[in-house]
């Protein structure tokens, strides 16, 4: 091949590794370089090079490429030089076409070229020139279908994809040598357990993928489960408590109460519950294996029993005896407690005695088949004590209407019986009103008597109504003019006890006493006198005289 031909190949190779054409293009625009022109061809059939026949491989690392083609790869060629470089300056090696067309494998290098260019020459020394990529990646393997894992079925299929045309497979199972298959593989009468599935795919150049594997468990029995712990038949549990365990190891659950759908559990499991029937079903789940459910019916009785006494002390009692009798509304066993001594078995009726003064307390509790409980106490008070009472308001005096106050200061609540002027005892309440009394001397009696019925000593009140005014004189006040400069008057009140105010010529009223001094002055003199005895009642009398010339 001469320099203007080798020259010319190296451009069109360098065209074609840049994406360019060779054909027939437009003109450039101006001040735009233009093409070197082609070479000339020399006399003689130019041979041909087909891409399609051509085939680069590269080989383990360390080792040498090859190139070949099949028949037909190079028409009408007496040899293929094999260049490292686009100028077509590097020669790797050469080798001889055969009458088909076709030559190699030959060896160029130590796997170090991407790309090389191939010159293919005939006996005239015309040439024709390709660009071939070295083709070393390995193709890219899928598994398009596969079984589940875990799966419920002794049988497999796997489906390979490659991503280039024309690869052969190798499969393996179960850690048998690789052997070759198809794109789609059936396996059956697979025993359950662990399984395991590797694929390899090569290209046309003899590349290997990364291999592809898929392991998956083969489960073909059903999971069992065992209740381990469950409510009584018969239960006052709010929120029972479900254990169970399964058959198979790895097991999950599903639970379902009262005919729900069933949903993933665990054990233990709690359910809130009301009172009534109810039902717990759960099943277990190994890979896709579903066992059958497995389930428990019971009642639940959430009301506690209803407890009675039929008979019991009154809440006070002078008593130191007390009776006490009780029930319940359905089938119930009893424990009795007597004031905090503990509970203990009994039954109705309970008789206590010798109890002493002060509060008792019997509690009972009652507890029905499915073990609610319910409990009952009667508190009472046993009182030896007599009530103390008194007196709080008074009625006022000399009033025809009396209202008085009372209640007990010791041992109350009390009630009373209440009498006036010596009249038969009544039952009375504070305050008690009596109305329309006459003039003179009264006694009011109340009788306090305590909730546990001891009675106390009476209280009693005694008073006068005095509406009558008292009289009042001055006997020895003087009369007409005198002549002492100094009087003494006596004070008189028919009543005793009375008390006197005196008021002279108008001034102020002031206390008195008597006998009643005066030292006077010449003048006339008015002297008021103003008595009040002992029911507060008023009387008045009057003197006046004259002071004359002084007596000597």
């Amino acid at each position: 091949m001469n320099e203007r031909t080798r020259r010319g190949l190296a451009l069109v190779l360098l065209l074609a590794a840049a994406g360019c054409g060779t054909g027939d293009e437009p003109d450039e625009g101006p001040g735009q370089q233009q093409p070197e022109p082609e070479p000339e061809p020399e006399p003689g059939e130019k041979p041909a090079l087909t891409a399609a026949a051509l085939l680069v491989r590269m080989e383990a690392p360390g080792t040498a490429d090859l190139v070949l083609g099949t028949a037909g790869a190079a028409a009408d060629a007496e040899r293929v030089i094999v260049y490292a470089d686009a100028k077509l300056e590097e020669e790797l090696v050469r080798t001889p076409v055969a009458a088909d067309g076709s030559f190699g494998p030959v060896s160029f290098g130590d796997n170090a070229h991407a790309r090389i260019w191939l010159v293919a020459e005939n006996e005239h020394g015309l040439s024709a020139a390709a660009a071939l990529e070295n083709d070393v990646e390995g193709p890219i393997l899928s598994l398009q279908e596969k079984p589940a894992d875990p799966s419920a079925s002794a049988d497999a299929r796997f489906e390979l994809a490659c991503s280039e045309a024309d690869c052969t497979f190798a499969c393996s199972l179960d850690g048998a040598a690789m052997a070759p298959c198809a794109a789609t593989i059936d396996y059956g009468d697979l025993a359950e357990g662990a399984h395991g599935f590797v694929a390899i795919a090569t290209d046309a150049a003899g590349n290997e993928s990364a291999p592809i594997a898929w392991d998956w468990n083969v489960d073909l029995t059903d999971p069992v489960v065992t209740i381990t712990g469950k409510p009584a038949d018969r239960s006052s549990d709010p929120a029972p408590v479900f254990t169970f365990e399964c058959s198979r190891e790895g097991c999950t659950f599903e639970c379902a109460y009262d005919g729900e759908a069933f949903a993933p559990c665990t054990s233990p499991r709690t359910q809130s519950v009301t009172s009534g029937e109810h039902s717990f079903a759960v099943r277990g789940l190994a890979g896709l294996s579903v066992g059958e459910p497995t389930s428990y019916q019971w009642l639940v009785d959430l009301a506690g029993p209803v407890v009675s006494f039929d008979q019991q002390p009154p809440a006070h009692t002078n008593e130191d005896e007390a009776h006490l009798a009780f029930s319940c509304d359905e089938a119930c066993t009893f424990l009795c407690n007597v004031d905090g001594a503990g509970f203990a078995a009994c039954e109705s009726p309970q008789t206590l005695t010798g109890l002493s003064e002060g509060v008792h307390l019997f509690e009972v509790r009652a507890t029905d088949a499915a073990g609610n409980e319910s409990e009952r106490f009667v508190r009472w008070t046993v009182d030896f004590t007599p009530p103390t009472a008194a007196f709080t308001a008074l009625p006022a005096p000399n009033r025809a209407a009396a209202t008085f106050e009372f209640g007990c200061n010791v041992g109350g609540p009390c009630t009373f019986t209440c009498a006036l002027d010596g009249e038969e005892p009544s039952p009375c309440a504070s305050p008690a009103v009596r109305n329309g009394l006459a003039e003179g001397p009264h006694g009011f009696t109340a009788v306090p008597t305590d909730a546990a019925g001891n009675e106390g000593a009476a209280i009693h009140h005694a008073w006068t109504i005095d509406t009558v005014a008292p009289v009042v004189s001055m006997p020895d006040a003087p009369t007409g003019t005198t002549g002492n400069y100094q009087v003494t008057i006596t004070l008189v009140c028919d009543e005793p006890n009375c008390t006197f105010e005196c008021q002279v010529n108008g001034g102020i009223l002031l206390p008195c006493t008597s006998p009643h001094t005066m030292s006077l002055s010449p003048g006339p003199y008015t002297l008021r006198l103003v008595g009040t005895d002992a029911a507060g009642n008023t009387g008045e009398a009057t003197a006046g005289w004259t002071m004359g010339a002084v007596e000597m």
